[in-house]
């Protein structure tokens, strides 16, 4: 599997205030299945339709692109369990006291940012969300500017979703061609422009066009490699191992 990362951010803040169904585009004489985590269904579906017709223009060929979106993780188990995914587009590569006070006042703990957004914004459980912040504007684009305030960190974090042909997958399905185009696409103007109109901070904004430009928060954005964290092969064990952090912060029923 050939892993890259759809280097658009992804910045923290706070707002106050399933293999699910699939996506499909376009009659096709090829398919292609993306499977990928769930804050990203508004997305995928202008990008799947701006490619196919992309596609169509450069090869004459219909092609009709099914995603799939659940928790980052579940997906990644049903690839791994046989789901014949050609793309995979994912959220991860694979002081405790203070954290555990913070969960203590979680009313509900989702399994994954969707979900967490859905509890908050139409279910109105809790006073704050911690959220990605493409999550808390698509939800004030939905439901106004008068319905939540959004605080913006001075420092968050900065999340590089990986993308990755599934070699063995795309090769038997004779999609290892168009996986890869459809993944090269994403950092095209056109993919880069799809990417910010659902809030996602583009990687080139410098090629996108004038009048498709969003502006973003100005933030110091730290990543995974910074040294506070030691990148994915020491924060992965340390903080989701057993006896990890989160094992640690998290204890149902308290």
């Amino acid at each position: 599997m050939r892993l890259s990362k759809f280097s658009f951010a992804l910045s923290a803040f706070v707002a106050v205030a399933s293999l699910a169904g699939m996506i499909e585009v376009g009659h096709a004489d090829q398919t292609l299945l993306n499977v990928s985590y769930d804050p990203t269904r508004e997305l995928y579906k202008d990008y799947n339709a701006a490619f196919a017709a992309h596609w169509k223009a450069q090869t004459g060929e219909n092609v009709t692109i099914r995603s799939s979106h659940g928790g980052s993780g579940k997906q990644a188990r049903s690839v791994i369990d046989g789901v014949r995914a050609d793309v995979v587009t994912l959220a991860l590569e694979s002081d405790i006291d203070a954290i555990a006070e913070l969960f203590r006042h979680v009313p509900v703990l989702d399994t994954g940012a969707r979900g967490a957004t859905t509890t908050f914004v139409q279910r109105q459980l809790g006073d704050v969300l911690l959220a990605w912040e493409n999550e808390a504007y698509l939800s004030v684009a939905e439901f106004g500017d008068d319905a939540f305030d959004i605080v913006v960190p001075p420092q968050s974090i900065l999340a590089e979703p990986p993308v990755a042909v599934v070699d063995r997958n795309a090769e038997e399905n004779g999609t290892t061609k168009l996986a890869t185009a459809y993944l090269e696409y994403l950092y095209s103007p056109e993919g880069q422009a799809i990417a910010a109109k659902h809030f996602y901070r583009p990687s080139r904004p410098e090629i996108i066009p004038a009048n498709q430009q969003r502006k973003f928060p100005d933030l110091t954005l730290v990543t995974i490699d910074d040294p506070i964290f030691g990148g994915w092969a020491k924060a992965q064990p340390y903080h989701f191992g057993d006896g990890g952090t989160f094992d640690q912060i998290y204890k149902p029923g308290k």
